[in-house]
C-alpha cells in the first residue's frame, strides 16, 4: 500500500507507514514502519516501533 508519511533523512528517501488504534476510553495503540532507501531504491534500513506493551521484539545479534 501507499505510505501514509513520505520525506528525506540524511538525504535518503524514507516511507512512514502507520496504524493507530484508539478508544473513547482513552486507551491508544500505535504502530509505525519507516523505510529508508538508497540510491537505487532500494531497502538501507528499516525502524518499526509500537506502543503495544504485549507485542515484545526478539533481537538477535
Amino acid at each position: 500500500g501507499e505510505p501514509i508519511r513520505t520525506g528525506v533523512e540524511e538525504g535518503r528517501l524514507v516511507w512512514t507507514y502507520a496504524r493507530y488504534y484508539a478508544s473513547l476510553f482513552g486507551a491508544f495503540e500505535g504502530r509505525d514502519l519507516a523505510i529508508k532507501f538508497d540510491a537505487r531504491n532500494r531497502v538501507l534500513s528499516y525502524n518499526y516501533s509500537t506502543t503495544d506493551p504485549g507485542e515484545k521484539l526478539i533481537l538477535k545479534p
